[in-house]
């Protein structure tokens, strides 16, 4: 059971109260924005490593495109990264301010790819086309295959951030056990 079977039509109720909208899905961008998973991440990546996953997802990405990708390390992450010389392929390291710094290369984006983690997220509010795998919490509006990767998919998100907002829980919310009110029934049916 995944989070979508479990918050599968929730009501807008909690995603009104977190106070955010969607934007318009975006339609121009100057680059790939590559945003890998912290290497400590149970969730991570397959276990070929993190060099081999950021030269496949490159090679799979060309395929299709000849834009320039950038490739951000998550912040926490002390993994080297030692790739070969590959065109139109730049590598930018996390400095601070962190979120400021993404921001802006989120912005000026014309997809974003990660494998599962927070970013993708992000960007499907921020109305960025995102490519995941299809365990992210952002699968269910985001491309799965590079083959779409100059014409993204760009699906209706609001059910989809309806369902996202019951995945988060503030520490009263969970006191109060309206948490566990909400879940028991998946535990012992």
């Amino acid at each position: 059971m995944t989070y979508v079977d479990l918050n599968h039509n929730s009501k807008s109720d909690r995603w009104n109260k977190l106070n955010l909208s969607l934007k318009p899905w975006k339609s121009t961008g100057d680059y790939i924005l590559v945003c890998l998973q912290n290497p400590m991440s149970t969730a991570c990546l397959p276990k070929e490593g993190l060099n081999e996953w950021i030269l496949y997802i490159v090679h799979s990405i060309r395929k299709y495109s000849n834009r320039k990708i950038i490739i951000r390390p998550h912040p926490r992450s002390s993994e080297s990264i030692s790739l070969p010389e590959l065109k139109n392929v730049e590598l930018i390291y996390p400095i601070r301010p962190i979120r400021k710094l993404f921001n802006y290369y989120l912005e000026n984006s014309w997809a974003l790819v990660n494998f599962n983690s927070n970013p993708a997220i992000e960007a499907a509010i921020k109305g960025i086309p995102i490519f995941t795998d299809n365990s992210s919490l952002a699968s269910p509006v985001a491309n799965l295959s590079f083959d779409l990767i100059e014409t993204p998919k760009k699906p209706d998100r609001t059910q989809w951030a309806y369902d996202l907002a019951y995945t988060e829980w503030n520490i009263n919310e969970i006191k109060s056990g309206i948490v566990w009110r909400r879940f028991r029934k998946y535990i012992y049916g």
